[in-house]
């Protein structure tokens, strides 16, 4: 800043403002003052973002502090650069991902022309899966099934399992599922068996969901139908004699 003062022989020139250093100098020559200002540089916070699903652009962010307060999100590469900010703390938390593990909001400190970074990684969330076999012939034992569908992550799911000899197969870390649940199903089901319904299945966090199936003869359902067959023709029978 220059600043050149009028020639005046009897005075003298006073540059002042509330709150600031006030100079004075004479006014007998021309003057020139040169003022440096040294002012506190700003920082920024770089936010790099990792997922277990690979899952890393248009993620939002929200940063607070200082009386700040922004919502962004990651490009293609997971990362954020948040530029202009003051010297201080700062709080950054991800939202909108309640399909993942909660993180804890982070608190850091933002020094004057430095970079800050932060790191945030989301894992995904898994449940168990049970399924509990029983047979009128009692043999429960080595029985596929398989879980299938959509999970909550967008990626298919497909696996088979098979039942220990007291006719239990587990399915562990299956992703949790979105809206849609997951269908179970018993696969390669012996001629002997009537083939049992589809049945489905909501997985969630950290939880156990158990279905059971029961697998019926298909002989003694020949049996039951032939039953109910002349039960009903019986009553028929008696109600046309008790009419005659």
């Amino acid at each position: 800043m220059q600043k050149q003062t009028a020639y005046n022989e009897k005075g003298i020139f006073i540059w002042g403002k509330p709150g600031y250093q006030t100079m004075v100098s004479g006014c007998t020559n021309e003057e020139y003052f040169y003022i440096r200002f040294q002012t506190e540089k700003d920082g920024k916070i770089h936010v790099v973002k990792t997922s277990e699903d690979q899952k890393i652009k248009d993620v939002s962010f929200r940063v607070s502090g200082n009386g700040v307060q922004k919502t962004v999100k990651t490009d293609e590469n997971g990362e954020i650069v948040i530029s202009d900010l003051r010297p201080g703390t700062y709080t950054v938390i991800e939202t909108g991902a309640s399909q993942y593990v909660p993180q804890k909001e982070q608190v850091i400190k933002v020094n004057g022309g430095k970079v800050t970074e932060v790191q945030f990684y989301n894992q995904m969330k898994y449940g168990t899966l049970k399924i509990l076999k029983t047979a009128e012939d009692g043999l429960v034992a080595k029985t596929r099934f398989r879980i299938s569908g959509v999970s909550a992550y967008g990626t298919e799911v497909d696996r088979v399992g098979m039942t220990d000899e007291k006719g239990v197969a587990w399915f562990r870390d299956i992703p949790i599922c979105g809206k849609i649940p997951y269908t179970v199903e018993e696969i390669e089901t012996g001629v002997q068996y009537v083939v049992p319904e589809s049945q489905e299945a909501t997985i969630l966090w950290n939880q156990q969901t158990e279905v059971t199936f029961h697998m019926l003869i298909f002989v003694e359902l020949v049996m039951s139908m032939v039953w109910i067959i002349n039960q009903y023709c019986l009553v028929e029978l008696l109600q046309s004699i008790m009419v005659w």
